[in-house]
């Protein structure tokens, strides 16, 4: 019983580190547009890509807070 929680928590680990990155993937490319919009003058892309870099940052920090996601603490057993 104690592997399969060691595990599960691997497993965890893994998708929340996942997760973490496809959003900071997200904000670089966000941040791609936003600087296009600077170059351009674009005042209304501006700010939609401000606020998208903002709120994916915001929710990046979020996310690797340890109390963020709450680990099972148990796991149901299969044979019974």
């Amino acid at each position: 019983m104690i592997i399969c929680v060691k595990l599960e928590q691997r497993r965890w680990r893994v998708d929340r580190s996942a997760v973490i990155h496809r959003l900071e993937v997200r904000c670089q490319e966000a941040s791609v547009k936003l600087a296009a919009a600077n170059m351009r003058g674009d005042t209304r892309c501006i700010q939609d890509e401000e606020l998208t870099v903002t709120g994916y940052a915001e929710l990046i920090e979020m996310m690797k807070r340890p109390q963020f996601y709450s680990v099972p603490q148990e796991v149901p057993d299969v044979h019974t």
